[in-house]
């Protein structure tokens, strides 16, 4: 069971954009919202916090910041709103003209210079934004009487308010002790997690009303106290990775996740959609959590033989693909950047491979294409990065930036897998299987294998 915990928002006059149904937008978060309700999106009125949430569908996108701090496009749950009328927070940043205002009890996101973690108003100094890392300068106290707003972001946790990475609304799971030795249906569960809820929610109540506000000198009309029931899973697995986790859930906001086939799982942090990440990886992963980890009729002293049986049926798919010509399937998307060799040296060099044993000009400037490892003979790196010098001297790549991605190479998009094969062939390239699953075998696999052999140890 999931509970969510409100963190708070960001006041409606903040600006934000926002993709809907392939248009862009950037507009304050009070305009944002009748733009939703103009595309046919329905508020939803939650009485009992008296908060209204309009949910997306997959044609909603927003920008948002990983830990790392780099900035991409992803698909909010819901956006919620309730109107204030009290004092927030105003924040202010060196060399950034606008101003963020948030309520006090809003959760930011902090740079230390390599990651990004999540902090109080009060212990904010320095935030990014889309002008760079700006450090805080001021925190002014303002009357505000209007709406405030929170997206719900899966994954990242994040999203802009005037150009500044914030984080969105926080959230627990608890694990529901049940009788194991009886059978329940899905609905048997919602209502076991909706008991337990109420229960929560009615002594957190209490001890708030008869203890803690007369105790600090608070009206109790003020308690705004509440747990949310957002979803209900019968399993779920954490990675030792903060906010990476799968879950098979069987319900979610009082509604049956794909009844007809007994619900779905769910990625939070963990790679499984992302357009960089190589389909085999994905596959790998999904195989490693659906099949094995989170598949309840799997006992535990039988993990381990699935976990390697898995890896061998990978293996095979990478040589397969190798075979024939299938790159598609084990590359990562690849794009030169404006001539930024600093930044990207090996996809760059790279695509200029290509350009140089096709005789093309294939590849240039904001090309895109897929990018992975080749094996080459000594002779044919030596040849081939004078070749790559001498063709593009004029936009200065530097010798070890050859050197060092020359056991690279691109391909474009809709590229003939027996063409590009038999010009492998004729320079003496070849891929090889043990580095493509390497790669393929990440960290994130990684871990989720240490936790499948956990669970076999029990």
């Amino acid at each position: 069971m999931k509970h969510v915990l409100y963190g708070d928002s960001v006041a409606g006059s903040c600006l934000t954009g926002i993709e809907i149904a392939g248009e862009l937008y950037y507009e304050t978060f009070d305009g944002i919202w009748n733009l939703l309700i103009s595309n046919g999106f329905e508020p939803i009125l939650d009485t009992t916090q008296n908060k209204e949430r309009i949910f997306f569908n997959d044609t909603v996108n927003i920008i948002s910041a990983n830990v790392d701090g780099k900035l991409e496009t992803t698909s909010p749950l819901y956006v919620m709103r309730h109107r204030v009328n009290r004092s927030l927070v105003e924040l202010s940043f060196e060399r950034y003209q606008r101003r963020l205002l948030v309520t006090k009890n809003h959760s930011m996101m902090d740079w230390n210079g390599s990651i990004l973690s999540k902090c109080g108003v009060d212990k904010l100094t320095t935030v990014i934004t889309t002008s760079g890392i700006r450090k805080l300068v001021s925190k002014k106290v303002v009357k505000y009487d209007g709406y405030v707003y929170d997206f719900e972001v899966p994954e990242t946790h994040t999203f802009l308010a005037n150009g500044i990475v914030v984080h969105n609304t926080d959230s627990l799971f608890i694990d529901v002790p049940i009788d194991e030795t009886k059978e329940y249906t899905t609905e048997d569960l919602i209502e076991i997690a909706n008991k337990v809820s109420d229960g929560i929610n009615e002594r957190i109540t209490y001890a708030t009303e008869s203890f803690i506000l007369p105790k600090l000198g608070v009206d109790i009309s003020h308690n705004k106290t509440f747990f949310k029931t957002e979803l209900v899973a019968d399993a779920i697995m954490f990675l030792d990775v903060k906010k990476n986790y799968a879950y098979h859930e069987l319900a979610n906001n009082g509604k049956l996740t794909n009844p007809d086939e007994g619900g779905t799982v769910e990625y939070k942090g963990i790679p499984v959609v992302k357009s960089n990440v190589a389909p085999i990886s994905k596959k790998f992963i999904r195989r490693l959590v659906e099949t094995i980890v989170l598949d309840g009729k799997v006992q535990n002293i039988d993990m381990s033989k699935l976990m390697e049986k898995t890896a061998r049926d990978i293996w095979q798919d990478v040589n397969g693909a190798i075979k024939t010509g299938d790159f598609i399937q084990f590359a990562t998307p690849c794009k030169w950047s404006g001539g930024d060799y600093a930044r990207e040296p090996a996809q760059i060099v790279a695509m200029r491979i290509y350009n140089t044993i096709t005789n093309s000009e294939t590849f240039t400037p904001l090309s895109s294409g897929m990018f992975f490892p080749i094996d080459s003979k000594s002779m044919f790196i030596g040849t081939l990065s004078k070749m790559i010098a001498t063709q593009n001297s004029q936009v200065n790549i530097k010798p070890e930036h050859i050197q060092k991605a020359i056991n690279h190479i691109a391909v474009p998009y809709g590229f003939n897998p027996e063409e590009t094969l038999e010009l492998f062939k004729s320079y003496d390239l070849s891929i090889d299987p043990q580095t493509i699953f390497n790669l393929i075998n990440t960290k994130v696999t990684e871990r989720i294998c240490n936790v499948i052999k956990l669970y076999a140890l029990k």
